[in-house]
């Protein structure tokens, strides 16, 4: 377990809470390009993920918003290629929402057939632009 992860996915939910998705993403992506090659990890999308997700296993309760936006923060500080998911499902009481990230059209964080469960958005929520 790499205790990094854990401090970043602290820090990952803090900035959600605080700045809100749209702004921690925008956030994320431009400190992920900054990145040292030094520091990156020699690992597959699927060996990050489940290190990533091993890491947070019975810890503080991070939402699945919190644990996609870390991995995807990380895949893209190692050079991998990676999309967060969002999708809703429509309950009597509310719609719930999930959130998931995917690699070269394989879910990552979760069983591979999530979407299916979810009426999933389309557009990918870090290719917004900002103004």
């Amino acid at each position: 377990m790499r205790p990094t992860h854990y401090v970043g996915l602290r820090v990952t939910r803090l900035l959600v809470r605080t700045i809100g998705f749209r702004r921690s993403t925008k956030l994320l992506g431009a400190s992920s390009q900054r990145w040292p090659t030094s520091f990156r990890l020699r690992a597959s999308a699927q060996e990050v993920a489940t290190a990533v997700e091993s890491s947070v296993a019975g810890r503080f309760g991070p939402t699945c918003l919190d644990r996609s936006l870390y991995l995807w923060f990380v895949l893209r500080a190692n050079g991998i290629d990676s999309r967060i998911r969002i999708g809703v499902v429509p309950t009597p009481e509310a719609i719930e929402g999930h959130a998931w990230v995917e690699h070269a059209g394989s879910v990552l964080n979760d069983v591979e057939t999530v979407a299916d469960s979810y009426l999933v958005f389309d557009d990918d929520p870090t290719d917004v632009v900002f103004r």
